[in-house]
């Protein structure tokens, strides 16, 4: 079964010496079930399109490309250069119009690109793409006091936008921050519209009006129709009907 494609950072703080380096990559699965997506023609029963199996205990073993370390200088491992990886599954899941509230989620990044826990988020909003974008430091800030979980978790943060204006549309991005200050790249970013004005509101009553009135008209023309033809139908058999002859026999 093909479960994607996996990747990971090697680190200068790994090594220690010059030389050519081998990688081997270990894959281990116990007794288990997996879920597999399953293909149905068309015209059949509906069900979900996944399902599980049982699967065997395997192991799996891949060698990639021999490397070589060349100039290898000693770290002092006291020093942290390294920032976390860049977010990109940032999303919007929910949106509360009762209380204005907003959720976003993500899959948490580590404190040395995917390796251990970043230390916290650094969530910037604006009302300018191309500023966020480009400047994402001189940005509005929404404070998370998120504690970051293990690389590859799902992180989920309910916020509410401050002094929030209507008929705006809010770009949001999302960057990891280790423990010695140093800040991974922006994520992706998302973006979330405001529409709160009354106008919206009368349109909407508006259009459910307009439709109203073109269901009314229609079932009237329908009405029209079926008198009209039961009125052609009519005269149509009062004509074949044969008349009574003036002469008796």
């Amino acid at each position: 079964l093909n479960d994607g494609i996996y990747s990971c950072y090697i680190l200068p703080n790994e090594l220690n010496a010059n030389g050519r380096l081998s990688i081997k990559v270990i894959a281990e699965g116990y007794s288990s079930k997996v879920v597999v997506e399953v293909t149905r023609a068309p015209g059949t029963k509906f069900t979900d399109d996944f399902e599980e199996q049982s699967i065997s205990p395997f192991m799996r073993v891949a060698l990639a490309r021999e490397i070589t370390v060349k100039n290898y200088t000693l770290l002092d491992k006291n020093i942290d250069l390294i920032p976390p990886s860049p977010i990109l599954t940032l999303q919007l899941t929910n949106i509360s119009n009762e209380d204005n509230t907003y959720t976003i989620t993500w899959y948490a990044v580590g404190d040395d690109l995917d390796k251990g826990n970043a230390s916290s988020y650094d969530i910037r909003y604006s009302d300018k793409f191309q500023k966020l974008k480009t400047d994402p430091g001189r940005q509005q800030t929404i404070t998370a006091g998120i504690i970051p979980k293990e690389p590859g978790e799902t992180e989920s943060f309910v916020f509410r936008i401050p002094n929030i204006q209507t008929n705006t549309t809010y770009y949001i991005a999302v960057r990891a921050v280790d423990d010695q200050n140093n800040t991974g790249d922006l994520s992706n970013i998302i973006s979330v519209s405001i529409l709160n004005d009354q106008y919206w509101f009368d349109n909407e009553n508006t259009d459910c009006l307009s439709i109203a009135v073109l269901v009314g008209i229609s079932i009237g023309a329908v009405i029209i129709v079926a008198f009209f033809l039961v009125c052609v139908i009519t005269l149509i058999k009062k004509k074949k009907v044969p008349r009574m002859s003036n002469y008796a026999i």
